[in-house]
């Protein structure tokens, strides 16, 4: 197996970073106690210990552990340093590694009221080059027409 990171047309390392978002709803009934579960949840203790359970779950069934990314670079750093090594990852650890160096340049998609119909589109259009053998051009174009469509609409 070999990994490489994509590129841009400078020859730099090209990635996207997604995650989720937590809301509280206005009219929640207990809304302090939801932000201390958020507190408590997201600490970097907190997540080394959901990881190392992940990685004793994937070990026990001799199955590889390429981390969990958590956002939280404290608790990443540790994961990353001490759960996550070539006995864990196997053939996966030069693909964690080659992930891991290019974080650091990823960008992030910008919120739109049509996010989720957004990567559905994109994904598709990569999908119609990668499958389908229509040129990135065409894919492209076709996909900011339907995501600039999906954006109007979602206003």
């Amino acid at each position: 197996m070999r990994f490489a990171p994509f590129k841009d047309r400078q020859g730099n390392n090209l990635t996207v970073a997604s995650g989720s978002a937590w809301v509280i709803p206005t009219g929640a009934d207990n809304k302090e106690a939801a932000c201390e579960f958020m507190r408590v949840v997201t600490l970097p203790d907190t997540w080394y210990a959901a990881a190392k359970v992940r990685a004793d779950a994937r070990a026990a069934d001799g199955e590889p552990f390429t981390g969990t990314y958590t956002a939280n670079t404290v608790a990443d750093q540790r994961i990353f340093d001490e759960l996550v090594t070539e006995e864990t990852a196997g053939t996966y650890y030069p693909g964690v590694q080659l992930a891991l160096e290019v974080s650091d340049s990823a960008i992030n998609l910008p919120a739109t009221g049509a996010a989720e119909e957004f990567t559905r589109i994109w994904q598709e259009a990569v999908n119609r080059v990668l499958n389908e053998g229509v040129s990135a051009e065409e894919a492209l174009a076709d996909a900011d027409q339907e995501a600039q469509d999906a954006i109007d609409d979602a206003q």
